[in-house]
């Protein structure tokens, strides 16, 4: 018998479309409490540049930066849950 953990949990799959929606909404609105609850602390982010950023760097540029997002569109998503 072969069980997948979608099958285990088929709840799964709508909450890491919630939080991918929640992040969207909080990085549109600059929200860095959501960030902060959203981002795992262990996350870095490497630019194609070679600069490296933290999780507080990540917030800190979303909610500080210059830069605004308008608009964030996902397509073509699928989520495999393990």
């Amino acid at each position: 018998m072969i069980l997948s953990a979608a099958a285990l949990n088929p709840g799964a799959e709508k909450e890491v479309l919630a939080a991918m929606d929640a992040w969207k909404h909080a990085t549109m609105t600059k929200d860095g409490a959501a960030l902060d609850k959203l981002l795992h602390k262990d996350l870095t982010y490497s630019h194609s540049s070679g600069a490296l950023q933290t999780k507080a760097d990540v917030i800190k540029s979303i909610t500080t930066g210059k830069a605004t997002a308008e608009a964030i569109e996902f397509s073509e998503t699928t989520v495999r849950v393990y």
